[in-house]
């Protein structure tokens, strides 16, 4: 009998947030080794449950609070892994006021899935401590896949690289405080950031503007969207390309979206304010989703 393995990505998969990224290099690696699989959105693989074949899911942690339709469509010879980026109960500013799930509805959910895909140890131990440990939980932490390209160069003190949108739920902003504690006079610190600014932009507007003691701590923000365009583009293709340069500076319930632009009004934004800003092209090289 075939197995089907079918990996269900957020319909947003080829945005820049790590998660994308995991599941990026995840399927390629599993693609250089032999393995066939399916990928598809919650939609679809409600349809495929439906039809009743034989299959393993592969569900992203994005899909959690929406998981019980799975569960309930699925046959038998249907098994359904979650892959865990994170889980909601762990967010560092989580308001149980206003969380679409609660712990407990998040037990619930995690406790009807046939087995887990981590990202990290210590997220095995999250699952061991909820006492889901009959489980199968494959623990399989993101590889050293960004490779520099350009000439090497060495680099005075720290610099990072973090692939988050810059938003509330993330505790970044949590995160780059610390250094404040830790760093002396003098110190070289720097973290790029691979991410959205233009969704919580005061949020993200805290984050760049954090001051460590009487100093400031130098944060390199890269804006990853600057146009689209097709791979071979054809000229028919430039009229929606135009139409989703205009989707991605409409009004929305926070405000206009930047779209392409939001760089430079980053970059006016922070000089206005007192900081010396340069800019130029990463060395570090992101390719798109799958």
């Amino acid at each position: 009998m075939e197995l089907n393995f079918v990996f269900v990505l957020p319909e947003d998969h080829t945005s820049p947030s790590g998660g994308n990224l995991y599941n990026h290099f995840l399927l390629r690696a599993l693609r250089d080794e032999g393995l066939s699989f399916e990928t598809t959105d919650l939609h679809e693989a409600l349809n495929h449950a439906q039809r009743g074949a034989p299959g393993v899911y592969w569900v992203d942690s994005l899909y959690l609070s929406c998981l019980d339709e799975l569960v309930m469509k699925r046959s038998p010879g249907q098994d359904i892994f979650f892959i865990v980026h994170h889980l909601p109960s762990l967010e560092p500013t989580r308001d149980e006021q206003v969380a679409t799930l609660s712990e407990a509805q998040e037990q619930d959910i995690l406790g009807q899935m046939t087995g887990f895909l981590v990202t990290s140890p210590f997220t095995k131990e999250v699952l061991v401590r909820r006492k889901l440990v009959s489980k199968p939980i494959l623990v399989v932490p993101p590889a050293l896949c960004l490779s520099p390209s350009g000439k090497k160069t060495e680099a005075a003190g720290f610099r990072g690289l973090m692939v988050s949108n810059l938003i509330r739920r993330k505790g970044i902003l949590e995160f780059l405080e610390e250094p404040g504690r830790r760093l002396l006079r003098g110190d070289r610190f720097g973290i790029q950031v691979a991410g959205r600014f233009d969704i919580e932009p005061c949020y993200a507007e805290a984050c760049l503007g954090i001051e460590v003691h009487s100093f400031r701590v130098a944060i390199l923000a890269t804006m990853n969207y600057r146009s689209m365009r097709f791979h071979p583009q054809e000229e028919e293709d430039l009229e929606y390309v135009g139409l989703y340069e205009r989707h991605m500076r409409r009004r929305q319930d926070f405000g206009f979206a930047m779209g392409p632009g939001c760089s430079d009004i980053m970059i006016t934004g922070l000089e206005e304010t007192g900081y010396e800003v340069r800019s130029g092209k990463s060395i570090w090289i992101i390719t798109s989703a799958v």
